[in-house]
């Protein structure tokens, strides 16, 4: 069963407590067969595709080319892989940090109030990161970002780095990257020739394969998911529904598409003015008898789980009809409260332990 919060007025904190979300993680993890080093107070890990599903919606494959004169060729080349969230999940973060072994950084607490999972040494990027990467393949685009970097990688590793022609090489790999070359570094390199662009010359994976569940549950424990508790007032009423989404980079319309499959409806918004694109579920039925299971197996991990929780309370509320009573309503309005102060990380709420007993009386 599911940590859950109480529905009294005690509020619940942002930093979730450990407990609670070990027995979480514990609800739906099974023991993976992979390489990995756990915690050895777990007895438990999370599925490898969940963590893969977290690095496609909040990571970054990032390669640095700087002026060094230590160097014999006047340039240094780094390359690091980092994954930042919210202050309030830095449980989920330092859980990244355990299912890689202990290898990286995590950040301290900054003013910034965000958290930050970071492996930047060669020994660490190719004996963990790519070899995860490689057998739990990114579904997004993000995944041509890291056949790039993992070019790099290999590039270091095979120490061509060392050479001006080695340089050369990383900086056309660069320039295909993310945000491209800076300024410096296209002056310096004139002839820089950019590789091929992998994002148009990779067919994305969920045309051929089936999303994998825990996939989705890590995509969707990032703030690219959504649970809305929608009220609408009329002159005499107050309407209630429940909305479902999920946004990504336009670039990735088409893994959002296969969204709509996966969940048995919704529909796919393609933003004209912002590359946007947003995959929405607003029918009862669809949310409450495809969505919620699903996240009932598959739970979604971190601060956003306490949104799962207040939304799927609000469904059985729906459900029963109590929402035509004024009790029944102002359970759904707190339900909602509690939703909207997450998601603007203004609450300063206390995580219950919650038992099943407790978790079903939300």
């Amino acid at each position: 069963m599911f940590a859950c919060l109480s529905c009294n007025n005690k509020t619940y904190s942002n930093n979730i407590n450990k407990f609670v979300f070990k027995r979480i993680i514990k609800s739906y993890s099974t023991v993976a067969n992979n390489n990995y080093t756990t915690n050895p107070s777990m007895n438990y890990v999370i599925n490898p595709w969940f963590i893969t599903g977290l690095f496609d919606a909040e990571s970054s494959f990032v390669v640095t080319i700087l002026k060094n004169p230590r160097y014999k060729t006047g340039w240094n080349v780094q390359a690091r892989v980092q994954i930042k969230m919210h202050e309030k999940d830095r449980i989920l973060i330092k859980s990244i940090k355990d299912f890689f072994g202990g290898i990286g950084y995590v950040s301290k607490p900054n003013k910034n109030s965000t958290v930050e999972f970071r492996v930047s040494t060669l020994k660490d990027l190719v004996g963990v990161i790519l070899p995860h990467f490689d057998n739990y393949s990114l579904q997004s685009k993000k995944h041509s970002d890291y056949l790039l970097f993992k070019q790099v990688v290999l590039l270091m590793l095979n120490k061509e780095h060392s050479s001006l022609e080695g340089i050369q090489k990383a900086v056309s790999i660069k320039s295909s990257l993310n945000l491209g070359l800076s300024k410096n570094l296209k002056e310096e390199f004139t002839n820089t020739i950019p590789m091929e662009n992998l994002e148009n010359s990779i067919k994305n994976n969920t045309i051929h394969n089936e999303l994998h569940p825990d996939w989705i549950a890590g995509l969707l424990s990032t703030g690219e998911s959504n649970f809305f508790i929608v009220t609408q007032k009329s002159k005499s009423d107050l309407y209630v529904s429940l909305r479902f989404s999920v946004s990504q980079h336009s670039r990735d319309l088409l893994l959002l598409e296969s969204f709509a499959k996966f969940f048995g409806g919704g529909s796919v918004i393609n933003y004209k003015k912002r590359p946007l694109c947003e995959f929405i579920i607003a029918k009862f039925d669809v949310i409450f008898d495809n969505v919620i299971p699903f996240f009932e197996k598959h739970p979604i991990l971190g601060s956003k789980h306490l949104n799962f929780l207040d939304f799927k309370s609000a469904a059985y509320i729906i459900k029963n009809k109590e929402h035509f009573n004024s009790d029944g309503l102002e359970k759904i309005l707190q339900h909602k409260k509690r939703i909207t102060s997450l998601y603007k990380g203004t609450n300063n709420h206390i995580v219950e332990q919650g038992t099943a007993e407790s978790d079903l009386k939300r």
